[in-house]
């Protein structure tokens, strides 16, 4: 049974004791622990929780997204990283690296959406604010601006998002070199 008293004979324990103490092992040896109610002792570990992330040969982020956004090769800046518009290479031509191993799925088509409506809405804005143009000539110059920048983000984009994956040894790109 949980008394008030034991509550407050444990709580005693750890406020009267300095930190440093009431942290280190020792501490609990011989202690018995006041929620269960018997005489038995607290078993209490203490494990390093320290997660080391450095790894060996850690492949730098932003160099690796700059050559993808050129479409090319994340790991030597050289080959192309697409044959034709969005279809990605097995592997680069100049150094050799597999880059079959991407999941770029949806990735960069949402990015692309993200970054145009971003790009234009305040351009539609300032332009319906300042110009007045009538609404076909507006609906025309932002449809031809929305189709002409998707056309050119998106390659860039799932160049980007492969060039990431290897830069973070994702899918499959950890075992390769």
């Amino acid at each position: 049974m949980l008394s008030v008293a034991k509550i407050q004979k444990t709580l005693q324990a750890f406020t009267n004791t300095p930190r440093h103490k009431a942290t280190h092992p020792s501490f609990f040896q011989g202690k018995t622990s006041a929620l269960s109610g018997s005489n038995e002792r607290a078993s209490f570990t203490m494990t390093d929780q320290t997660i080391d992330t450095t790894t060996e040969n850690d492949r730098p982020t932003w160099p690796a997204l700059v050559k993808g956004f050129r479409c090319r090769c994340p790991k030597c800046g050289e080959g192309k990283v697409l044959k034709g518009y969005l279809k990605v290479k097995d592997s680069c031509d100049s150094c050799g690296q597999e880059l079959f191993h991407h999941r770029a799925d949806d990735g960069p088509a949402y990015l692309t959406i993200l970054l145009v409506g971003h790009l234009m809405a305040p351009a539609l804005h300032v332009s319906y604010v300042e110009f007045r143009p009538e609404p076909m000539t507006m609906f025309l110059i932002f449809a031809i601006g929305c189709t002409a920048l998707s056309l050119f983000l998106l390659p860039r984009l799932k160049g980007a998002v492969v060039a990431y994956q290897w830069a973070r040894r994702m899918h499959g790109f950890e075992k390769a070199q």
